[in-house]
């Protein structure tokens, strides 16, 4: 009767090298954007309900404002110090992994922008809900917004101007906002201004005027009287953003003045990570300023 062979035992030491090979560990930002990637499938998923696919968007838009704030942050800071090299087991350096990132959430938010469009709002729209373009809307729907523009929203508005002695202001992080490109009657040099749509107003405006639940966007009643905010002016072209803002805080715990040290963090987080703008879906650019949202 032979004895069975004795079983090898591999040195700790070739354990521990295999063990530290890259390839061998999933990058922890790009696992978090697959996970929202799930979140997506379900709003794609045509057995879930409509209303849900639609809340099923949301949850992915909330989940990728929330990762720029913190993640994407983070790695921002690390360039800001110079620092291009990775402690992490996937050893991915941040210049590296922003650019993945943003490869990454361009194919998301286009598939977004694509279920919303073209799988989600027709179905709402058969079962009377429905988001309506400006050539959509009646001469007594129009007036009906007219009225709301004038007596809700103009008196909350305060426009801001950018020129030499106007530098771009500071935006509130996830604030909806307004460019606006003007032009004096008489002169070629274009003009820019950003009007903020108001927080304290609903962002849906409801139109009682038909059957079912018709909404107008907020910001979309607001450019379409873009031309009484700006009397006598020439209006060239207007666009929505919102801005994403660092959000990542490092403080050491032993600071002597933590509200300075606070102060301090807040001004570096003047940089924005993330602007969304109206007709460009699909196409951030995660490693330092704007991409695209209707």
């Amino acid at each position: 009767m032979s004895e069975n062979p004795r079983t090898q035992i591999t040195p700790f030491t070739e354990v521990a090298n295999r063990l530290d090979d890259p390839s061998l560990f999933i990058n922890r930002e790009l696992s978090w954007l697959e996970f929202n990637r799930r979140v997506l499938e379900e709003a794609a998923d045509p057995s879930v309900p409509v209303l849900e696919r639609l809340k099923f968007v949301s949850i992915f838009t909330s989940n990728l404002e929330e990762f720029f704030m913190v993640r994407v942050g983070g790695l921002l800071q690390k360039l800001q110090a110079g620092i291009n090299v990775s402690n992490a087991a996937d050893r991915i350096p941040p210049r590296e992994l922003l650019q993945r990132i943003n490869l990454l959430v361009q194919e998301l938010t286009a598939q977004q922008y694509h279920l919303l469009t073209n799988e989600i709002l027709p179905p709402l729209a058969k079962a009377g809900i429905q988001i309506l373009q400006v050539e959509e809307l009646t001469i007594e729907e129009r007036a009906h917004l007219h009225n709301f523009f004038t007596k809700q929203i103009l008196p909350v508005l305060t426009p801001l101007a950018i020129d030499p002695g106007h530098p771009f202001p500071h935006l509130s992080n996830k604030t909806l906002n307004l460019a606006v490109m003007l032009k004096r009657p008489g002169l070629m040099e274009p003009l820019f201004a950003v009007v903020q749509v108001p927080a304290v107003l609903q962002r849906f405006v409801p139109l009682p005027t038909r059957s079912g639940h018709c909404f107008v966007p907020l910001e979309r009643v607001i450019r379409m009287h873009l031309p009484e905010i700006f009397l006598g002016m020439e209006l060239m072209s207007s666009t929505t953003f919102q801005v994403i803002r660092n959000r990542e805080y490092e403080i050491d715990e032993e600071v002597e003045d933590l509200i300075k040290t606070m102060e301090e963090e807040q001004e570096a987080e003047e940089q924005a990570l993330r602007a969304e703008a109206e007709g460009l879906p699909g196409r951030p650019i995660g490693a330092g300023r704007s991409d695209a949202q209707a």
